[in-house]
């Protein structure tokens, strides 16, 4: 999107890195806008003792797509800056990714060709493609969140996966967060896999980089 488009992953990395690729962004790094991306991110300051992970520097988003029925185009989109996070500990992961966009006009058309009802089943795609066979997905919608940005979008997988004899619970919920002031245009967007304690704090953190990033 054409604003500081955060895209805060909490623990669902590696959702996003396996998805079907459409064509990415331009990518026009400079100075001030990778900056402000790093200062949005989530930090393990901001989590608590514990995690392990790093803040880098992004090269260019990668979309979240799966084609033919869902793939937004990306290809006429300029990204000024772009910085990711990803931490775990003890079985919930959390990744942060922020990319600032040069126009407004580019976050808000950004925002259009990813907010789509394909948007939940594509998610369900790469949970299964990411945690293979043993994968049952039980749950897979929209949910509601709260208004921390101008534009706010979330969707829930919840899941049953079974390896080597072992069945765990796992919800992945991707968040989006967008607007256009008084930084240059945002979006955020969190996926994420987490235990219930955790999850409770999806808005917190959601916040955070919304005001770093909003103001």
């Amino acid at each position: 999107m054409a604003l500081a488009k955060p895209l805060v992953a909490a623990a669902a990395a590696l959702v996003l890195a396996s998805a079907a690729l459409a064509a990415g962004p331009i990518v026009r790094h400079n100075a001030k806008d990778q900056a402000a991306a790093r200062v949005a991110v989530l930090k393990a300051s901001d989590l608590g003792t514990g995690w392990v992970g790093a803040v880098k520097a992004v090269a260019s988003p990668s979309p979240l797509a799966c084609p033919p029925s869902y793939a937004p185009r990306q290809d006429d989109l300029v990204v000024t800056g772009g910085v990711g996070s990803n931490f775990a500990k003890k079985g919930v992961s959390i990744g942060t990714q922020v990319a600032f966009l040069e126009t407004t006009a580019m976050v808000r058309r950004d925002w259009s060709r990813t907010i789509r009802p394909q948007l939940a089943s594509c998610l369900v795609s790469v949970v299964r493609k990411d945690f293979g066979s043993g994968t049952k997905v039980l749950l897979a919608r929209k949910v509601s969140f709260p208004p921390v940005a101008p534009s706010v979008a979330a969707c829930r997988v919840s899941s049953v996966v079974t390896r080597s004899g072992h069945t765990v619970r796992v919800s992945v919920d991707l968040f989006l967060l967008g607007g256009d002031a008084p930084r240059p245009p945002s979006r955020s967007s969190i996926p994420r896999m987490c235990r219930r304690r955790w999850c409770r704090r999806r808005p917190k953190f959601a916040r955070l980089v919304a005001s770093r990033i909003h103001g």
